[in-house]
């Protein structure tokens, strides 16, 4: 049985991939395909794997929680599935960590290979979603202002701008954290309104037609995410925006101002002139 994670990245369009195959159960499962998305990762299954769990010693919470994961893939491969799509960004981190560290995904690595001996060494295939790194970092701080956390501080801005980590080193810690399988990087540029066409590159087969045309955890619009906003720096929030210039470097002054006003910096669908871009890790 092939064993496919799907691990984000967050904010990347994953909840609408999801949405997709949760539409298209039935017709997944008429085809030997089972789905696990985080309604079932995230209620035991993965428990101890990465996360101690209370009164537990590590190592045998481990354990528990890769004997637990075993025997659930065993459970699908009897049921007659031949594929199986793990999907659950929360596997590589979390969009918090990420900010609190200033760091794309530190430390992926570690957690893909606890997940690699957790599942006995069946993955056979990762896809990772990836974007723009600007576009990502206003997303992320996006989701932090819209939540109620604030405006970010300038030496926070100092160290997402200042950050030397970019996909390329992500990518290549998951390579060494899961060896023996295929890992697919696809541009969310793409990818992020086609849920079909993402599901044709991972398998490898025709899509399920029913789609989801609903959009799942977008961007708050700009009004929302101003109310979120003191009366006083909301005020100079808008002047800021009225002086922001055009181009898609990444400064502090920029993330800040796409932080709160979501004015665009990305660039054309396509475009693939960015450190990191999947092109930079070879043909």
């Amino acid at each position: 049985m092939q064993v496919i994670l799907h691990i984000g990245a967050h904010l990347r369009a994953t909840m609408k991939f999801r949405h997709y195959m949760g539409n298209n159960m039935e017709k997944l499962a008429q085809d030997a395909i089972a789905f696990w998305g985080p309604m079932r990762t995230r209620k035991g299954l993965f428990a101890g794997i990465v996360t101690p769990l209370p009164g537990i010693q590590q190592t045998k919470a481990f354990r528990r929680g890769a004997g637990h994961v075993q025997v659930n893939l065993d459970r699908v491969k009897a049921s007659g599935m031949t594929e199986l799509v793990v999907s659950d960004e929360n596997m590589i981190g979390t969009v918090r960590e990420n900010l609190r560290l200033g760091f794309l995904y530190p430390v992926i690595g570690h957690r893909m290979a606890r997940y690699h001996v957790a599942f006995g060494g069946r993955v056979t295939d990762i896809v990772l979603n990836i974007c723009t790194q600007h576009s990502y970092w206003t997303s992320a701080l996006v989701y932090r202002v819209a939540r109620g956390h604030g405006v970010p501080e300038h030496r926070v801005l100092d160290r997402l701008v200042g950050s030397a980590r970019g996909w390329r080193n992500v990518v290549t810690d998951l390579v060494c954290a899961v060896p023996d399988a295929r890992i697919w990087v696809l541009p969310f540029e793409s990818y992020a309104g086609l849920p079909g066409a993402h599901f044709e590159h991972m398998m490898g087969r025709p899509a399920p037609t029913t789609d989801a045309r609903d959009r799942k955890n977008a961007t708050p619009p700009l009004e929302t995410l101003r109310a979120n906003l003191p009366g006083d720096l909301r005020a100079r929030v808008c002047r800021s925006a009225k002086s922001a210039g055009g181009g898609s470097k990444m400064t502090k002054k920029r993330l800040l101002v796409c932080a709160t006003t979501k004015i665009s910096t990305g660039s054309p669908a396509g475009q693939t002139g960015w450190p990191g871009w999947p092109a930079a890790l070879g043909p």
